[in-house]
C-alpha cells in the first residue's frame, strides 16, 4: 500500500476515533448531568420535603403527649374541685371526724381514681389529715407516715391562704414538684362551702390530692396517646443533666436522632427541669440514603435512552418531578395531609410518591386519633364522673353564657336547685355504694325531665343538683318543679331513715325576667349571685317547712 492511501486511511481512522471519543464523552457528560440532576433533585427537593413532613409529624406527637399531660391535670383538678367546693369538706376541715373520711376517702376509691395521696390543710397551713401510699409498683403499697413533699414545700407551694373569691375566681395550685423519691403531680384547691359563689366566706383550708409521677403514670399517658413514651427523673434538676443533654435547656425540640427518639424537658412549678421525656418512633417509611437503588436504576435506564429519547426524559422525568414538587409544596405549606400525591411516571418516582402517601396516611390517622382522645378528655373534664351530668365547672360557664344570652334576648332565666332529703342518713343507713346508686337514679330522672332545648342539668355538690332553663314562663317552671318532686317520690325508692320511708327531694327555684329594668341593672356577676342566693334560700325554705316540696323564691 502506497504512502498516500496510508495517509488517507490514517486520517479516516483518526476521524472515526475522534467521533467515537466525542460520542463517549457526550454520553459520559450526559450521564454525569443526569446523575447530578437526580442527586440534586433527591438532595434538595425529595429528602428535605420528606424530612419536613416527618419533623412536622414528630412535633405533633410531642404536642399530643404535652396535651395529654395537661388534660390529665385538668381531670385531676376537676376531681379535687368536686371535693373541695363542698359543705361536708368545709365542715370537716374545721371539725374533723372519721365518718366523713370513711364515706369519701377510702383507699380503694382513691387508687381506682389514680390518686396516691390526700392532704387536708387548715387555714394556717397545718395538716388536719393526710393519707398517702409509698412510691413503687403493684396494687398493694404501704402507707406513708408523712407526706412526701414535706411541711415547708406544702406551705410554700401548695397552701392556699384564706381569701374571698374575686368575681367568682378562686386561687389554686396545679403542677409538678420534686421529692426525694420521685416527682409528684398535685392539685391544691381551697376548701369553700357549696355556696362559695356569693363571695362572703373565706376558704377554711386547702385540699391537696397528689399522685406519683412514676412509670405507671407515664405508661398511662403512653397508652392514651398510643406512643412509646418514657421518662427519667432529674433529682437535682439542671445538675442531673449530662453535658450531651444540656441543649434541652435552651432549644425547643430537635429532630429525631439515629435511634428514632425525640427528647424534651418536663418542668416543675418553679420552671426547673424535673424530668427528661422521650418518645421512640417507628422507623422512617422511606429510604434516607442519597445513593438509593432506585436512583441508580433510573439513571441507568435514562442514560441508555438519552440520545434518542430526549422527549421521553422530559415527559417521564422532568415534568413529573416538577408536578411532584408542586404537590409536595402545596401539601406542606397548607398542612392538608388528607391530600395525596398523584403522579404517573416511572416506577421509582411512583414508589417514592407511594411512600410519601403512606406517610401522609399515617399522619392523618394519628390526627384523627388525637382528636378522638381530646374529645373524650374534654367530655371527662366537663362531666360528673358518677352521674354523667354536667359538673360544677361546666355549670358555671353555662350560667355565664346563658345569662348573657337572656340579656340579649330580654327573656327569662330560671334556676332550679334540687336536694335529696336526708341523704346523709341514707348513706349512714344503707352505705356509700347504695348512696351512689340513688345519686345515679335521681340524675337519670332529672335528665328525663329536663327540657330538650336551652336547658342544662348539673351536679354541683354531694347530693345537690341544679337545672338552668332559658325562656321558661312562671307556670312552666312551677309545673316542672312539681313534676320533679312527684316523679322522684313516685319511684318509691326505699329510705327507712326518712319520715316517708322513700327517697324524696326538696326543690327551690327562682325566675329572673331579663326584660325588667331592675334585673338588667344588676352587674353580670352580681346578677348570678343574686339569682343563686334566691334559689338557695327557696331550697332552704322548702327543707325547713317539711321537705318533699317546691318553694319558689324571689329576687327582690
Amino acid at each position: 500500500m502506497s504512502a498516500p492511501y496510508n495517509s488517507v486511511f490514517s486520517l479516516r481512522r483518526q476521524a472515526g476515533y475522534l467521533l467515537r471519543t466525542r460520542a463517549i464523552l457526550l454520553g459520559v457528560v450526559a450521564f454525569l448531568f443526569l446523575f447530578s440532576a437526580q442527586l440534586a433533585v433527591r438532595y434538595f427537593i425529595d429528602l428535605p420535603t420528606l424530612f419536613t413532613i416527618v419533623n412536622q409529624s414528630d412535633r405533633k406527637d410531642v404536642l399530643r403527649v404535652n396535651n395529654a399531660l395537661s388534660q390529665r391535670l385538668a381531670v385531676y383538678e376537676n376531681r379535687v374541685a368536686d371535693n373541695a367546693l363542698w359543705d361536708d369538706a368545709y365542715e370537716f376541715v374545721q371539725s374533723p371526724h372519721e365518718q366523713f373520711l370513711a364515706s369519701n376517702f377510702d383507699s380503694r376509691t382513691l387508687q381506682d381514681n389514680e390518686i396516691d395521696g390526700v392532704i387536708f390543710l387548715d387555714a394556717a397551713g397545718d395538716v388536719v389529715w393526710q393519707f398517702g401510699l409509698e412510691f413503687g409498683q403493684g396494687d398493694t403499697k404501704p402507707m406513708l407516715e408523712q407526706p412526701p413533699m414535706g411541711e415547708e414545700m406544702m406551705r410554700k407551694l401548695m397552701h392556699v391562704a384564706p381569701h374571698l373569691p374575686q368575681q367568682g375566681e378562686i386561687a389554686k395550685r396545679v403542677g409538678y414538684v420534686r421529692t426525694p423519691k420521685s416527682p409528684v403531680v398535685f392539685v391544691a384547691y381551697p376548701i369553700f362551702p357549696t355556696s362559695y359563689g356569693d363571695g362572703t366566706q373565706l376558704n377554711a383550708g386547702t385540699l391537696i390530692m397528689w399522685t406519683w409521677l412514676d412509670r405507671r403514670y407515664i405508661n398511662s399517658v403512653a397508652e392514651q396517646t398510643d406512643l412509646d413514651l418514657a421518662g427519667q427523673f432529674l433529682p437535682d434538676g439542671t445538675a442531673s443533666l449530662a453535658p450531651m443533654w444540656r441543649y434541652l435547656l435552651t432549644e425547643d425540640i430537635r429532630p429525631r436522632d439515629k435511634d428514632n427518639r425525640i427528647y424534651w424537658l418536663l418542668r416543675d412549678v418553679n420552671d426547673e427541669p424535673l424530668m427528661m421525656l422521650w418518645i421512640t418512633l417507628d422507623s422512617l417509611g422511606f429510604e434516607t440514603e442519597l445513593f438509593s437503588d432506585a436512583i441508580v436504576a433510573g439513571l441507568f435506564a435514562a442514560t441508555v435512552l438519552l440520545l434518542g429519547l430526549a422527549w421521553v426524559v422530559r415527559r417521564w422525568l422532568v415534568l413529573p418531578l416538577n408536578g411532584l414538587e408542586q404537590q409536595m409544596e402545596r401539601i406542606t405549606t397548607s398542612a392538608r395531609y388528607d391530600l395525596r400525591l398523584e403522579v404517573d411516571s416511572y416506577e421509582e418516582l411512583n414508589r417514592m410518591a407511594g411512600q410519601f402517601n403512606l406517610l401522609l396516611e399515617e399522619v392523618c390517622e394519628r390526627e384523627k386519633q388525637s382528636r378522638r382522645k381530646q374529645e373524650e378528655l374534654r367530655l371527662a373534664s366537663i362531666s360528673d364522673a358518677l352521674t354523667g351530668l354536667a359538673n360544677r365547672r361546666y355549670l358555671d360557664q353555662f350560667m355565664d353564657d346563658s345569662w348573657l344570652k337572656c340579656l340579649a334576648k330580654a327573656s327569662t332565666y330560671s334556676l332550679v336547685l334540687i336536694d335529696i332529703d336526708h341523704f346523709k342518713k341514707f348513706n349512714d343507713y344503707y352505705g356509700h355504694a347504695a348512696g351512689d346508686r340513688i345519686l345515679k337514679e335521681v340524675a337519670k330522672l332529672l335528665r328525663d325531665q329536663q327540657p330538650a332545648h336551652e336547658a342544662l342539668t348539673a351536679r354541683y355538690g354531694g347530693e345537690e343538683f341544679c337545672m338552668v332553663l332559658l325562656g321558661a314562663s312562671q307556670s312552666v317552671l312551677e309545673s316542672l318543679c312539681e313534676r320533679i318532686c312527684k316523679v322522684i317520690a313516685g319511684q318509691g325508692m326505699e329510705h327507712q331513715a326518712s319520715e316517708l320511708g322513700i327517697v324524696t327531694v326538696s326543690v327551690g327555684a327562682v325566675i329572673a325576667d331579663a326584660s325588667q329594668p331592675d334585673v338588667r341593672q344588676l352587674a353580670h356577676k352580681n346578677a348570678l349571685r343574686t339569682i343563686f342566693k334566691a334559689a338557695d334560700q327557696a331550697l332552704y325554705d322548702a327543707k325547713r317547712t317539711g321537705r318533699n316540696q317546691v318553694c319558689m323564691g324571689h329576687l327582690f
